[in-house]
């Protein structure tokens, strides 16, 4: 069972779908899945919006990269002993300040696999004993190990809405 000591409750509905426990294994797992299940959706699907005012999958794309750009940063610092509190961040002005007309779905799961790549060298990179080391971010405590779990979960969550409401239609 993963210890949700770290993993504030708003998060923890995406570990859920974490089975695994040991962060590195878990993160290059769902890199391979994530990057299979992402490179077979149609061009016909990339911008579809299953309901008015729901994100397309090009926009989760996007969001995913910012999540995962912003995480890892965050377990960057508090594996370093930061003790600053970090803001958070509203994911809709996020996506609100991005033009993805131009942006091809290619490029954008491009930069999906090499921040996700990114992190897990991070995760392979630190000293173990560093990622039960805990930090504030958005008034809340993240361990930098929780980090790692929410990253994977949060793929996995976007994955199955995508797979129930934009593939299935």
């Amino acid at each position: 069972m993963i210890d949700l000591e770290y993993i504030p409750p708003v998060f923890q509905q995406y570990v859920k779908w974490v089975k695994e426990y040991n962060v590195i294994t878990l993160l290059e797992k769902d890199y391979k899945s994530g990057l299979s299940f992402f490179e077979k959706i149609s061009k016909e699907k990339q911008d579809y919006y299953y309901a008015p005012g729901k994100w397309s999958i090009k926009e989760i794309l996007q969001h995913l990269n910012d999540v995962e750009r912003i995480f890892i940063y965050r377990a960057l610092r508090f594996s370093r002993l930061d003790p600053i509190d970090l803001p958070g961040f509203d994911e809709e002005y996020y996506l609100e300040a991005t033009s993805l007309d131009e942006i091809p779905y290619r490029n954008l799961l491009s930069e999906w696999t090499s921040l996700r790549e990114s992190s897990i060298l991070f995760y392979k990179n630190i000293d173990p004993k560093f990622l039960d080391r805990t930090g504030r971010a958005s008034g809340q405590e993240f361990s930098v190990k929780s980090i790692g779990y929410i990253l994977a979960g949060h793929t996995r969550h976007h994955i199955e809405i995508i797979k129930k409401r934009y593939l299935a239609a």
